[in-house]
């Protein structure tokens, strides 16, 4: 195989989650080119970052400079979440030999799999990172190791990330939080009311404390009615920094609290003890490696979202009752019990 194509077209815990089947094809295959076709702008960092990607293409070059260039493709990968016209139509206009994808995951069917030269069916939902290292199959590699989220290497960054350490946080409890989600997701969210509540508890049990909020310029309003409450000494803003910068951030966090999102994953490539509030969202997909934990309501109609296209069940829901049976105690509790553990 000379030269694959694979896409970033997901959410940054989907792209994590789908390097480490991409970095162990290019260790078993290195003589094989490998190119990033990037369609979500905010995973071209992470994937220029990689020294196991060739090539990337972001979004506003892929017409110009990947559908019309002479370049030709042994093989190009699809995943579920690149499983829409766009991305399918440029593997089959570029004539890769082998176009491998899924033609079906459990309940999700792929209605561009008559575009697919191997289809892949899984009849159970498994850890996402194991769904992608499906992909592989096709081309001889069978990938047996455990895996988790790759994120890029951190020592480029570390001097920058240790001098902005020691200017705001040096001697302080760090605790990450990350209290919205992604755009369009807001039904997978604990509820900004609860994590304000936890916030308050936070500080005035563990005087040391200093929380750190991850976010970008859009959720300045949903952190605002947090931190108003707080005093500047016991917070700190981490908005629209580079990605990398906030993995460097992070992995110097005692732990990270969260919703089912983006930034757990990073905690979880990085090595951050995680607990991660889980509602409408599979579990059995994307819930970080132990010991991190996802913390979850046992109830019959949880979770109801697994894959694209499932939407409507979160987002038509009357009661949320798997999100708002996780009160602020039990979350307060597990915080209380990790920091004493380490």
């Amino acid at each position: 195989m000379k030269r694959l194509l694979f896409f970033g077209n997901a959410g940054i815990g989907n792209f994590l989650q789908y390097l480490p089947a991409i970095r162990f094809l290019k260790k078993e295959l290195p003589e094989t080119e490998i190119h990033c076709a990037v369609l979500n702008p905010h995973l071209e960092e992470i994937a220029k970052s990689c020294d196991f990607v060739d090539a990337v293409y972001n979004s506003a070059e892929i017409t110009p400079k990947l559908l019309f260039n002479n370049v030709k493709y042994d093989v190009a990968l699809i995943t579920l979440h690149d499983s829409y016209i766009y991305p399918v139509m440029i593997t089959f206009l570029k004539r890769a030999k082998q176009r491998i994808g899924f033609e079906s995951i459990a309940h999700w069917q792929n209605k561009y799999r008559f575009l697919l030269t191997d289809r892949i069916i899984l009849d159970e939902i498994i850890k996402e990172t194991s769904i992608y290292s499906q992909l592989l199959k096709p081309v001889g590699l069978i990938m047996e190791e455990e895996n988790k989220p790759f994120f890029p290497s951190l020592e480029s960054i570390k001097p920058l990330v240790d001098e902005w350490w020691e200017r705001n946080l040096e001697g302080s409890i760090p605790i990450g939080l990350h209290v919205t989600t992604s755009p369009g997701q807001s039904w997978k969210n604990w509820g900004i009311d609860r994590f304000k509540s936890l916030s308050l508890k936070l500080i005035e049990a563990i005087p040391a404390v200093k929380l750190i909020f991850f976010g970008n310029s859009n959720d300045m309003p949903q952190l605002n009615k947090i931190t108003s409450a707080l005093q500047e000494t016991h917070f700190i803003n981490v908005v629209n920094k580079p990605l990398l910068e906030v993995g460097g951030i992070i992995n110097k966090c005692s732990l990270l609290v969260c919703n089912d999102s983006g930034i757990m994953h990073i905690a979880d490539a990085v090595g951050t003890k995680i607990i991660a509030v889980f509602g409408p969202t599979d579990h059995r997909l994307v819930a970080p490696v132990p010991p991190a934990e996802g913390i979850r309501c046992s109830i019959k109609c949880s979770p109801c979202y697994t894959f694209p296209g499932d939407q409507g069940k979160p987002m038509n829901c009357s009661h949320r009752i798997c999100l708002e049976n996780i009160s602020v105690d039990m979350i307060f509790n597990k915080i209380t019990k990790t920091l004493k553990e380490s």
